[in-house]
């Protein structure tokens, strides 16, 4: 493109027509980039979903904190911090298992 518009010596009537030969072409790879993205997207829905789960812990955390405060015992951190190695193993297994299957699909001959 720069030859066209800095003076280069392609006229713009070719350009367009090259950019008319190539519409097919990028069409499909333009198509497959998108069905590419919207199938990671939609197998990593778990993470839009789950997109407010920060800000819940954030208050969670707090309420744990003043808890602590209010009762002068460990308590509430305990619990927070049980619930927060659940939440932790729980997303660990689910993306080892989503790795092991894709693993598994990539070994399996077609």
């Amino acid at each position: 493109m720069d030859d066209v518009l800095e003076g280069g010596t392609e006229h713009l009537s070719r350009f367009r027509d090259r950019i008319e030969d190539e519409r097919e072409t990028m069409h499909t790879k333009f198509e497959a980039f998108k069905e590419t993205v919207g199938n990671e997207a939609a197998g990593r829905g778990w993470f839009r979903s789950r997109g407010a789960i920060p800000l819940v812990l954030a208050i969670v955390v707090f309420a744990a904190a003043g808890g602590v405060w209010l009762t002068q015992s460990g308590w509430p951190d305990l619990v927070v911090g049980f619930a927060l190695a659940c939440l932790l193993l729980r997303s660990a297994a689910s993306v080892s298992a989503r790795a092991l299957r894709e693993l598994r699909a990539d070994a399996t001959p077609a």
